[in-house]
């Protein structure tokens, strides 16, 4: 079967009789060993940061530069901000098995940090985001995200905007409407929908949309983030039991108020390969309505 996605002219192949080549999961390289690894309290704690929880004593959660960065505010061309948060000081403790209030507490950086960069005149795009494992390209295995605030705006950003311009109204408030009676649902309260969308590029995505017109995680109120520790507990603890590695992302375009946010997660379940890349057709091996099965029984627990 194929499928366009909801905006994007962009197909996906749905071949579920198909044997995918699938990637590694979450082995860990050299540089993850505890001792080895940068983000570690004796190696960080020496460096300066922007942000730590709590403010006395040891910390929880630690926000700093990044140490190696494609955008500075140096680099007049390629100017931007690049931090990392360090969501917890021990070495291998993952988000899946972190306490709701932990989880809760990340969010209220990522709040914090988006808030502050987001009064920068310069920074009109930024992508908070998480690449957990070898293949989906994290060099340490310390559990971390990424803030990645830039004056550019990527051009399928703008692309997608001018889109969402011409449909005439919010098209992810539409997608909640559709979905939430549909088979692809993974879970939903009274403040968020999550499901595995209808042309996902990549096996078990997952999709998880405030059900307020929200335009970015900012406005998220304290009840709303309590429920989004808890579908993202949920659906990693499921991402975890595949044994894969995921991408993690959401994003907004800063001063631009008409828009949804969303927050994607992407599990590394196969290889891109030539018909991928060279004619842009993807092919996923597990239909989201299977994926949205799978993710369900983590809501019963």
């Amino acid at each position: 079967e194929i499928r366009k996605d909801y905006l994007d002219d962009r197909l996906v192949v749905f071949a579920p009789n198909r044997k995918r080549k699938t990637i590694g999961g979450r082995d860990a390289n050299s540089q993850n060993k505890e001792g080895n690894c940068h983000l570690c309290p004796e190696n960080i704690d020496k460096e300066s940061f922007f942000l730590k929880y709590p403010k006395k004593g040891k910390w929880e959660i630690k926000v700093v530069g990044n140490k190696f960065p494609t955008f500075s505010r140096a680099n007049k061309k390629a100017y931007g901000i690049q931090e990392i948060i360090i969501e917890t000081p021990r070495h291998g403790e993952d988000l899946e098995v972190m306490s709701l209030s932990k989880i809760k507490k990340i969010i209220e950086v990522y709040i914090e940090r988006t808030k502050k960069l987001s009064k920068e005149k310069r920074v009109n795009y930024i992508e908070i985001f998480k690449n957990h494992g070898e293949s989906a390209g994290a060099s340490i295995q310390h559990e971390h995200s990424q803030i990645f605030a830039t004056e550019i705006i990527p051009p399928h950003i703008l692309e997608k905007l001018q889109k969402e311009k011409e449909y005439g109204r919010c098209i992810y408030c539409d997608i909640i409407k559709k979905e939430k009676t549909g088979p692809r649902k993974i879970f939903e309260d009274k403040n968020f929908l999550a499901i595995c969308p209808y042309a996902s590029e990549r096996s078990y995505e997952a999709m998880v949309l405030p059900k307020r017109h929200l335009d970015n995680i900012s406005k998220l109120n304290a009840e709303e983030q309590k429920s989004l520790a808890k579908i993202f507990k949920s659906i990693l603890q499921g991402v975890k039991n595949l044994g894969l590695s995921y991408n993690f992302y959401f994003h907004e375009v800063v001063r631009v108020s008409d828009q949804h946010v969303y927050f994607k997660i992407q599990p590394r379940s196969n290889v891109w390969a030539g018909l991928e890349l060279g004619a842009g057709l993807i092919i996923n091996s597990v239909p989201p309505e299977q994926s949205a099965e799978f993710y369900k029984k983590y809501f019963k627990r």
